[in-house]
């Protein structure tokens, strides 16, 4: 059994040791526990040596301590810097290729049946929808940064197609608010 402690208030190590008999006796002094009587039996092992005595009487006197450093955590909103900071470094696709092109010929599937793409041809649906929805997404941001709030909603982006004006265009989607 171990027994935690913390060495400062804002320290970041925790010194764990073992619980010896003088830990309990000073945790349950108050209580007090019924005595037995045992009758003494003969030892069957044999002489023990004196170096194992020694080891086990330097065992018990000496509680040994582990100093055990705490799991690093990151302050709420540095991960968030970090990764806008690294993807506007970057300029490689956002989306993975092959979901994207599973989804442009299930949508190409309900116009015409017998189509065929060229890679070079989804590389660039690809860029340009990615292109629309970082705009659409900073526009997003902004009405909701307007309202005072800081997560977006539906609406948000209800008000972001009747500004742009594809409100008309965009009448069989819905958006569950």
């Amino acid at each position: 059994m171990y027994i935690m402690k913390e060495t400062k208030p804002k320290s970041k190590k925790i010194i764990i040791t073992p619980v010896t008999e003088r830990h309990i006796r000073e945790r349950f002094d108050s209580y007090q526990v019924a005595r037995t009587t045992e009758t003494a039996r003969k030892s069957t092992r044999g002489k023990s040596t004196r170096k194992q005595l020694t080891v086990k009487a330097a065992r018990k006197s000496a509680p040994t301590t582990r100093v055990v450093n705490k799991a690093h955590r990151y302050r709420p909103g540095t991960v968030a810097l970090h990764e806008i900071r690294r993807y506007l470094k970057s300029t490689e696709l956002l989306m993975r290729r092959l979901p994207f092109q599973r989804l442009v010929r299930e949508i190409a599937k309900d116009c015409k049946t017998d189509l065929r793409f060229q890679p070079a041809s989804i590389g660039t649906l690809q860029e340009a929808c990615e292109v629309y929805m970082i705009g659409l997404f900073e526009h997003i941001n902004l009405c909701a940064i307007h309202a005072k709030r800081v997560a977006i909603m539906p609406k948000d982006i209800q008000l972001n197609k009747e500004l742009r004006g594809e409100a008309e265009f965009c009448e069989n989607i819905k958006l569950d608010t």
